[in-house]
């Protein structure tokens, strides 16, 4: 067998509707499942334009929408 990573993400916000204006909370979940460490991983969710980022637990970063 060869030793690899092997990851899986996840996004999810819990909800079936949106409208115009309310707070949504996204969880992204991750994982490595395999019988490696996994080095350098950076996870990135673009966000599109109007939508506003009001932060982060752990804490992130924001570089802009599209």
């Amino acid at each position: 067998m060869t030793a690899a990573p092997d990851l899986t993400i996840a996004k999810t916000d819990g909800r079936t509707q949106v409208l115009t204006g309310d707070r949504l909370t996204y969880t992204i979940a991750y994982s490595n499942t395999g019988n490696q460490a996994a080095t350098g991983v950076q996870i990135t969710d673009t966000l599109l334009a109007g939508i506003d980022y009001l932060g982060s637990t752990p804490a992130g970063e924001y570089a802009g929408g599209l």
